[in-house]
């Protein structure tokens, strides 16, 4: 497993390991950075390869279940991510490279508002 790969599971872990004080927090936090990231989503597989050391069956299936919830969908394997959500991570490196700052940038582009709410990660 990558290092990228392996830095993104440490993520999901730590955000994993404050849901008890704000579940409903951790997981806004957890799709916010997801939906952020151009990587392929995590899948079952990869979760318990990661974990299956340290944590029973049913912790592993809990992780999860935790990040699949976050992230809205459910792969056992590795499974690339939609154009869309590639396009948007790049506009959104892209705006940030030329120097306008997020979510100002997105707005002074006069895009429509169903289009700057999908670039602000609001869908």
């Amino acid at each position: 497993m990558s290092l990228q790969r392996q830095t993104l599971l440490l993520q999901v872990f730590w955000i994993y390991l404050i849901k008890s004080k704000n579940p409903q927090e951790a997981t806004a936090f957890l799709r916010l950075i997801w939906n952020s990231v151009p990587d392929s989503l995590l899948s079952l597989r990869e979760i318990k390869e990661a974990f299956e050391e340290g944590f029973s069956s049913a912790e592993t299936t809990d992780i999860y279940n935790f990040y699949s919830k976050a992230v809205g969908e459910l792969h056992p394997d590795v499974v690339p991510r939609k154009l869309k959500h590639y396009s948007r991570t790049i506009i959104r490196r892209r705006l940030s490279q030329n120097g306008h700052w997020l979510p100002d940038g997105i707005k002074e582009i006069d895009l429509p508002k169903k289009l700057q709410s999908y670039l602000n990660l609001e869908e």
